[in-house]
């Protein structure tokens, strides 16, 4: 073998092999003279290492504004801020705005379209509308506290009867001896927890009765005829909100902004305490108004259905009472309303107090 050129350059001598980097142009002396002769260009294998890193660097690019586009585009996930304030029926027109592709679906309109066609569809609500966080849509839901149940007289002895005729899915029961099973139905004034201790034991004494107290889930079919005047002027939520922070030294506010609204309904959340002396909340004022509304069959029909849901609502005793279908039957047009039939599904309480002499 020849020795190397005058331009070699990094020369290595190992067993009876020489390697060296040289041109080009010396390069091409040395091809064809034997097979013991190998020839790289270097230029090539950086090139191939410049595309193979670039193209890996590429793709890792691509993928992560793919996973991007995907976290803030797509929505993989439907929930409701607050667990208790579910609803099966809300759940529904919510996924009804959406557009599937598989795991992952698009809204068909903006946010703030759906939030407002919400609050329009269910004005029984304080507030209802929904937020983006990411792949998460999230509806956020406020109502008005319902008066809280007067409290048990236990010198009363009763027991827990059925309010309407059912199908037995859950009870929760304090006090009592429960006398039906799941998926038992049930008809109206069925004792479904009697208020006698021994009452397996056949003995009826009044000394062996306290007052049962509980809760009876069942599943329930009802039809109910909801009236829509052709006019009506009703005191409803507009949906505009403000929220503000305020101070407390004992039960005596330190700040407080003055209510926005001329006609509002005020939520106090409480957000720190200590003790009786100091405290901080979130004060929020949900405006109201007087507004006529004049309904057409198509507007008639949303509004029954939102009374349907208003009603059940303000009933509802447990968080795990849900709506689960509204279907309309039937709507009649009369000279000043609409008469709206609506058959109704759900899962409620239908255990009432029913007192023992």
């Amino acid at each position: 073998m020849q020795k190397p050129p005058r331009k070699a350059r990094l020369v290595e001598i190992k067993d009876d092999r020489v390697s060296f980097w040289t041109d080009k142009k010396e390069s091409k002396k040395y091809q064809g003279i034997t097979e013991e002769v190998i020839i790289v260009d270097q230029l090539q294998v950086l090139s191939k290492w410049l595309f193979f890193k670039h193209t890996i660097g590429l793709f890792c690019l691509v993928f992560l504004s793919l996973m991007f586009i995907s976290s803030n585009f797509f929505i993989r996930e439907i929930v409701f801020a607050d667990e208790n304030l579910e609803s099966a029926e809300v759940y529904r027109y919510v996924r009804s705005h959406l557009k599937s592709f598989g795991p992952v679906y698009v809204l068909k309109s903006s946010v703030s379209e759906l939030s407002q066609n919400l609050r329009e569809t269910y004005s029984c609500y304080a507030w209802i509308g929904v937020t983006r966080n990411g792949g998460k849509l999230i509806i956020d839901i406020e109502k008005e506290e319902a008066p809280k149940p007067p409290i048990e007289d236990l010198t009363q002895k009763g027991d827990l009867v059925a309010s309407k005729e059912g199908i037995v899915k859950r009870f929760y029961v304090k006090r009592g001896v429960v006398l039906v099973f799941k998926d038992q139905a049930v008809k109206p004034g069925q004792v479904l927890v009697s208020g006698n201790l021994k009452f397996h034991n056949n003995e009826r004494a009044m000394d062996n009765y306290v007052r049962a107290s509980g809760i009876v889930i069942a599943q329930t079919l009802t039809v109910e005829t909801i009236e829509v005047p052709k006019e009506i002027a009703s005191e409803e939520y507009t949906g505009k909100v403000r929220s503000t922070f305020v101070f407390f030294l004992g039960t005596k506010p330190v700040w407080m902004q003055k209510n926005p609204f001329a006609l509002s309904f005020v939520k106090e959340q409480p957000l720190f305490r200590l003790g009786s002396v100091f405290s901080f909340a979130r004060i929020s004022y949900f405006e109201k108004a007087w507004i006529k509304n004049v309904y057409d069959e198509t507007s008639a029909l949303s509004f029954a259905q939102s009374q349907v849901i208003a009603r059940f609502e303000n009933r509802r005793t447990h968080p795990s009472e849900q709506l689960q279908k509204i279907q309309v039957l039937t709507i009649t047009e009369n000279p000043e309303s609409f008469s709206v039939k609506i058959l109704v599904q759900a899962e409620e309480n239908i255990a009432s107090f029913a007192k023992v002499n």
